[in-house]
């Protein structure tokens, strides 16, 4: 704006001195004319801008940093039902402030796509602070539950004769935490289960219910052998039926899952194959640069990539991440191969998985995991140097979402290989990443959404769902 300021100045300086020299050129003059008219409109612009920016832009985001704040004032101590409502919300949030940050930026396309990339980050972060918040009350729950039983179980405790009615109080807590370790366990195995058949929850909605399970505390159940009697053979039976329904699956056709669920390679190697995602050099060179240096770096692969090519509830049973030449530079591709080939890969998966389904964000949390393998193939084109982790994702059903904050690392595959990191640090603006690999996909239309189920990782609790503004 300075600049154009300058220019304007100028113009107007000599605007004597040229008009003596040129009075006589009135096609010259025109000219001069209608450079000062675009500098001032151009001027005009920038000001206009600029209020919007003011006026819109700023009040906008200290809206979106106040509910922030105010969030991360407000998770201390919070029960995990708290916490997911507040995940619900700070998503929903971010996603509006996304949507007009684009619609703002829309003439500028390399800032909208860094503003996309800006905010996808802080989502990640919030859900990962949100998340770790949650894990934290859970090890404080367990924690807690563990001291009780310690202290009932000690000598002290078992010679303490109890009231009449202080033993039915102490009986009432056995109970219900004898009977809710039981039920925490069962809900683990089917949240597991149900990001396996994910998004066909419907069509296994009896078996992971919950409505007809037992009432450890009903009046008639007075201790704890009774719970034994009664809960622990009923969820026995639930798991004995669980797994007959995953050996029938693996066994026999399941028309309702096998028809829609379509596997495929995810690379840009085939004409009708895409990557699960592309980080490209030009919005992400700093990034790529790092990578390529050896350095540790993270990457949030979202799943809009593949869901604006019809591709829905993405799931991976290979995800590797593979530099590759830009389009007009593929001759160093084999120059890359030649670096590539001394390296090997680290990269983590947060354990957050994100999947889109008819137009709804999903998201299942879980253990972190590290994946590790080298670019260097067999003669059977394996990757050598794979871990226990990759070879058992591989090897099993799909199952996780390549939608997750990565943590990627390159190092040498042999400590004493020599190598110079920089040298391959000099080609990142020639090199685009892709998250590749092998997975599996349904196609938009072919699942009704009443057969998706709620909200991950709570949707298994059948009972007043739609209460919840977090199934909305």
């Amino acid at each position: 704006m300075k600049r154009i300021s300058n220019a304007v100045t100028v113009v107007y300086n000599l605007g004597a001195d040229i008009y003596k020299k040129a009075k006589d050129n009135d096609e010259t003059l025109k000219q001069i004319g209608d450079f000062a008219t675009q500098m001032f409109q151009q001027q005009k612009a920038l000001e206009n801008y600029k209020e919007s920016v003011n006026n819109l832009v700023r009040p906008f985001t200290s809206s979106v940093l106040q509910d922030l704040n105010d969030a991360a004032r407000s998770m201390e101590g919070k029960s995990g039902a708290f916490l997911r409502v507040k995940k619900w919300q700070v998503k929903k949030t971010l996603k509006q402030y996304n949507t007009f940050l684009q619609d703002f930026s829309e003439a500028f396309p390399q800032v909208s796509r860094q503003y996309s990339d800006l905010v996808v980050r802080l989502e990640e972060a919030i859900t990962l602070a949100i998340d770790l918040h949650e894990f934290i009350e859970q090890y404080n729950e367990q924690m807690q539950f563990a001291d009780y039983i310690a202290n009932i179980n000690c000598r002290r405790s078992l010679d303490v004769t109890l009231e009449p009615k202080y033993a039915a109080i102490y009986n009432k807590m056995d109970l219900a935490l004898k009977g809710s370790l039981i039920l925490s366990e069962w809900d683990s195995v089917i949240q597991s289960f149900q990001q396996w058949v994910f998004p066909f929850s419907k069509e296994f909605q009896e078996i992971m219910s919950i409505s007809n399970i037992p009432n450890y505390l009903a009046p008639t159940i007075q201790n704890s052998t009774q719970v034994s009697s009664t809960l622990v053979p009923d969820i026995a039976n639930r798991l004995s039926k669980l797994k007959t329904v995953i050996q029938q699956y693996k066994s026999a056709s399941f028309p309702a899952v096998d028809n829609q669920l379509i596997l495929t390679d995810f690379n840009s190697d085939q004409k009708s194959t895409v990557p699960f995602g592309i980080i490209d050099s030009e919005t992400n060179d700093r990034k790529i640069t790092d990578l390529l240096s050896g350095k540790k770096v993270t990457f949030a692969i979202s799943p809009d990539f593949t869901y604006t090519r019809q591709m829905s509830a993405v799931k991976f049973r290979i995800a590797e991440f593979v530099p590759k030449a830009k389009h007009g530079h593929e001759t160093i591709q084999s120059q890359l191969n030649d670096y590539l080939d001394k390296l090997r890969v680290q990269m983590t998966h947060s354990g957050i998985s994100k999947y889109i389904y008819d137009n709804s964000d999903f998201e299942m949390v879980g253990g972190s995991l590290q994946f590790e393998y080298n670019f260097e193939k067999d003669a059977k084109g394996e990757r050598l140097g794979r871990n226990n982790v990759y070879a058992k994702v591989q090897s099993g059903d799909v199952f996780l979402s390549p939608y997750t904050l990565w943590t990627v690392q390159l190092l040498k595959a042999r400590d004493e290989l020599p190598f110079d990191f920089e040298e391959l640090a000099k080609l990142a603006p020639f090199v685009d990443l892709e998250l590749t690999g092998v997975g599996s996909f349904v196609r938009p239309t072919a699942v009704s959404p009443m057969q998706v189920g709620g909200q991950f990782p709570i949707s298994f609790f059948t009972y007043e769902q739609s209460n919840l503004p977090y199934f909305e």
